[in-house]
């Protein structure tokens, strides 16, 4: 019997666990749910890794396509181990619990460091591509080298051509190139720009298609020759482009400037000292605002510059130091920029919850065209985004939601939908299950409020200035909005044989209430609207604003980049941007209920009932999912199949998390 007062029943028992989300019997059932969902635990083979520790264990499991490796160590201190994992290289290693991502395996040993007793369950995933020259399945580029005959001018009319025949695939493979499902058909390089005292070059890619406008897209390369090829061959392999091969036999490689040290330093040369670059076609123009030296400062800080780590979206940022993010624009479009529009009005205003405008980058074509090639922002020092602050506090929630289901206080709840509760003040319980995140939810509608308020204030310039509601305004805003619900029904219309179950139910329900929507809609027509429309943000959803620890900051005033430039600077009601900004609560939500969260990861049928704390849903037994299920700003997650992402231009990481 242990007669330690720690272990009594008084203080160790069933319910003061049930209590307290970080207790020995929480841990228990997020183990063993964590444990029924993979069943290549129960039925996988099982494959024994030999590490030089024998203290370590280390053991893969593997069932169908699902393959687990488990690290143990059974020693009471911290251990090292290295685990010869060469023939999974390419993979990537996530942690079943968080979610979190390890570095990829490469043919290196696998180097980790476990904590007395700790051990990792790791779910071996295929690593997805998304380097520069990601989409060239066969090695054409590296077997037929492009012949150039000077490494002083490698552009030439045969290199030209060669680089043309390239880039088709190669852009079809790229998150930036917004025209994937279009028929290209010719690529032409509209004007090439070489930046002074680098190898460095912007390439303008003209695309035309079968159908449509033609576009532009702005592609950096850099030349490596010499000691150089070594390199980036080394170092660099998945981001080169071509190979080169000069008259003499001397070698050569075509890659991304973005990843050329001294590129990113030209670019903000050019827009400190205002250079000006000629070329062939046109000009490069770089030119700063009076905010530059005040963001700069006094002290000489270190403008050290950085590229993140590749992601799925339509611009590259590059980081100097804790000063400046320059956010350059892969799709290029004639016209005002709208995020320098309105970063400039903001700079102008003081507004404090955005970041100052501190230089751009401008193309001017010989036929007077003009197109913004990059910007330059200040820094903004944050904790997280929006959307992750979100999804952290939702599980916060959910963890004192499923703790305190025993609560008297909760019956009393009133439920409801939004809007029959918003005068209804929030109960004492649900104030205390939400935290502070009531109190910063409310201050990021006040920073929205001052924002729209900011941008309207601007008078004196015709692109900024309130208009009211016209009856024509209002009855192009109606039609526009008819002739989307057709287009949206009869694409439904054609994928509904494709549905199951309850989704297919759903959408024939839908179907069925097409009038009824369209209904719907008629009071717009109809009826007058006593207001005025400014210029909003046009693309605000969570992952669009950056909480510092204190307070948000809104960013990527760009609009969505599927549009034009000219549709992204019409004016609107701000209530736009509040819907979506609401949107996007409502995709955290269930993202968290149904498994974005660490340790609430969804699956098709999840080990836990279901309940409703503070009218909201929140898992408890088993319970089978739909399916699918919202994951994220503007996109959907199979149920059956948690990694398959929708993309959607309005996910976004932080400021300036880019793809090269």
């Amino acid at each position: 019997m242990i007669i330690d007062p720690e272990y009594q029943y008084e203080a160790l028992n069933v319910e003061a666990q049930q209590n307290t989300s970080s207790s020995l019997l929480w841990w228990m059932k997020r183990i063993l749910a964590q444990r029924k969902r993979s069943k290549a635990f129960g039925r996988g083979s099982l494959e024994f890794l030999t590490p030089d520790n024998h203290r370590v264990l280390a053991f893969i499991r593997q069932f169908e396509n699902e393959r687990i490796l488990v690290v143990a160590n059974l020693s009471r201190f911290i251990q090292p181990v290295e685990l010869d994992l060469r023939n999974l290289a390419g993979s990537k290693l996530v942690e079943m619990f968080g979610g979190t991502e390890f570095p990829a395996i490469s043919e290196r040993p696998y180097l980790l460091s476990l904590g007395p007793n700790a051990f990792y369950w790791f779910q071996i995933e295929a690593q997805q591509p998304v380097a520069e020259s990601t989409g060239f399945r066969s090695g054409e580029q590296r077997e037929r080298p492009i012949r150039v005959t000077s490494w002083e001018e490698v552009f030439s009319d045969t290199v030209q051509t060669a680089i043309t025949r390239l880039l088709p695939s190669f852009l079809r493979t790229r998150p930036w190139f917004l025209s994937r499902n279009r028929r290209i058909r010719t690529v032409d390089l509209a004007d090439i720009v070489s930046l002074p005292e680098t190898s460095a070059h912007l390439l303008l890619v003209r695309v035309e298609f079968d159908e449509g406008e033609p576009e532009i897209y702005q592609l950096p390369l850099s030349v490596a020759h010499g000691p150089e090829v070594e390199q980036v061959a080394a170092n660099l392999p998945e981001f080169v482009l071509a190979h080169l091969e000069s008259d003499d036999g001397s070698k050569g490689l075509l890659y991304s400037a973005f990843r050329d040290r001294v590129f990113p330093d030209a670019l903000l040369g050019a827009i400190s000292r205002r250079r000006r670059i000629r070329s062939l076609r046109g000009e490069l123009a770089g030119s700063h605002t009076r905010a530059f030296r005040r963001i700069l400062g006094t002290e000489r800080p270190s403008l050290e510059a950085s590229v993140p780590r590749p992601s799925p979206q339509n611009n590259t940022g590059i980081f100097f130091g804790d000063r400046f993010m320059m956010k350059v624009y892969r799709r290029l479009e004639s016209g005002p920029n709208p995020e320098q529009e309105i970063l400039q009005w903001l700079t102008a205003e003081g507004f404090a919850n955005a970041p100052h405008l501190a230089g751009s980058i401008e193309y001017h074509n010989n036929a007077g065209e003009l197109l913004t090639t990059a910007i330059l922002q200040s820094y903004v020092t944050h904790q997280a985004n929006g959307w992750n602050y979100a999804l952290d506090n939702l599980g916060l929630f959910l963890d004192r939601a499923l703790t305190a289901q025993d609560d008297p206080r909760l019956p009393q709840v009133k439920q409801g939908r939004p809007l029959e509760l918003e005068n209804e003040q929030a109960p004492a319980i649900v104030c205390e299950l939400v935290g502070s995140f009531q109190e910063m939810a409310r201050l990021l509608g006040q920073r929205t409020g001052e924002l729209h308020v900011a941008l309207g204030r601007n008078q004196e310039d015709a692109s900024f200035a309130p208009e009211p509601f016209t009856d024509f305004y209002r009855q192009g805003l109606y039609h526009g909005m008819l002739g989307h619900a057709t287009r949206c029904f009869t694409r439904l219309r054609s994928s509904v044989r494709y549905l199951e179950g309850e989704a297919r139910q759903d959408a024939e329900q839908l179907l069925k209430r097409e009038q009824e929507l369209r209904a719907r809609l008629k009071p717009l027509r109809d009826r007058r609207i006593p207001t005025t429309r400014i210029r909003i943000h046009g693309d605000y959803h969570l992952g669009q604003v950056l909480f510092t620890g204190k307070d948000f900051v809104a960013i990527d005033f760009e609009g969505d980049p599927r549009r034009s430039i000219g549709e992204r600077r019409i004016k609107y009601s701000p209530l736009r941007d509040v819907a979506g900004m609401l949107r996007s609560f409502h995709y955290a939500a269930h993202a968290a209920l149904y498994g974005k969260v660490p340790r609430h990861r969804a699956r098709k049928r999840i080990n836990h009932p279901t309940t409703s704390v503070g009218g909201i849903l929140v898992p408890l037994g088993w319970r089978s999912l739909p399916a699918r299920i919202p994951a994220g700003p503007g996109g959907l997650v199979a149920a059956d199949d948690r990694r398959r992402r929708i993309p959607h231009p309005a996910r976004r990481l932080s400021a300036g998390t880019r793809n090269d």
